[in-house]
């Protein structure tokens, strides 16, 4: 299972899971916050869920694959005002995962998944 979460300091949160079913096929859900984001959160104002087939999984298993997911630190010491954090977690055969950043910049393999997952979001869950 693999979880993408969006911070921004001016608009709703976003929350998008990956679980990888034993087919090789996997389930998305996708989550919007009904507020301004915190990290105390709200309430839910979109729930939505889409499959992926067993192409579309392995495409996002290379990119983690290719990012090195599972080596990346989990945060890089950057901080700023305003902007968006973005959190991206996973569990593999037991093993737990984190890493967090403040705006990844665009040589932050994070900012290569933070990309796939906006770009999931809108083939998946249009407007």
């Amino acid at each position: 299972m693999y979880r993408f979460s969006y911070f921004p300091a001016f608009t709703n949160q976003i929350v998008v899971r990956i679980e990888i079913n034993a087919a090789g096929t996997a389930s998305v859900i996708y989550k919007v916050s009904d507020g301004i984001a915190s990290r105390q959160g709200g309430g839910i104002s979109r729930s939505e869920r889409a499959e992926l087939d067993k192409d579309e999984t392995q495409e996002f298993l290379r990119l983690l694959n290719k990012a090195r997911y599972w080596k990346l630190p989990r945060e890089v010491r950057r901080i700023g005002l305003d902007g968006y954090d973005v959190v991206v977690e996973g569990v593999n055969d037991g093993v737990y995962h984190i890493v967090e950043r403040w705006m990844p910049r665009k040589y932050d393999p994070v900012k290569r998944i933070e990309d796939y997952f906006f770009a999931l979001i809108e083939q998946k869950f249009p407007e």
